[in-house]
């Protein structure tokens, strides 16, 4: 049987990718990372999430007023632990943006040695909020790039929208 046959969502998904790294470490292999895994049905909008230690991704709402993090914790893919993965469920309504990145950002240094942090980076995605989702990556971007002394750790965004009414 495929994977595809007997696939039961997000959470299954980060648990049979951890059973492969840990049969790598058993190989000398040395390494964890941190994954997220997503499962959206684009004409409904209805999501479920898993997460493997990786930052919590943000619902930014239609008219960018607000922002919430979905808090789903879960050990790095390549963790020994035998908790099983979380998944949790929920609806990106039309309009609604999703933001997934890396820590890169939250973790950037100003020249007075400060962390960006999670707090402020809830507060950018409300104040740099824009229908146009380029134009909303630049404005993140822009103020990264104000705030951050220099580039020492990667940066990865994904921002996701469900456009229309369902018309």
């Amino acid at each position: 049987s495929s994977l595809e046959d007997d696939y039961a969502g997000p959470a299954d998904l980060l648990s049979r990718t951890n059973v492969v790294l840990l049969h790598l470490k058993q190989k000398n292999w040395r390494r964890m990372m941190t994954a997220q895994a997503f499962e959206i049905d684009c004409a409904q909008g209805n999501f479920r999430f898993a997460n493997a230690g990786h930052c919590f991704p943000y619902l930014v709402a239609a008219d960018g007023a607000s922002a919430r993090s979905l808090e789903i914790i879960g050990f790095p893919l390549g963790s020994a632990s035998k908790k099983a993965y979380e998944e949790c469920s929920g609806k990106l309504e039309p309009g609604m943006t999703l933001v997934c990145y890396s820590d890169g950002i939250v973790e950037a240094v100003n020249s007075q040695d400060e962390v960006f942090g999670y707090s402020r980076f809830e507060r950018l995605l409300v104040d740099a909020w824009s229908e146009d989702l380029e134009v909303y990556w630049q404005n993140i971007m822009a103020e990264y790039n104000r705030w951050a002394v220099n580039q020492d750790d990667d940066l990865t965004f994904l921002l996701a929208r469900i456009e229309g009414g369902g018309e």
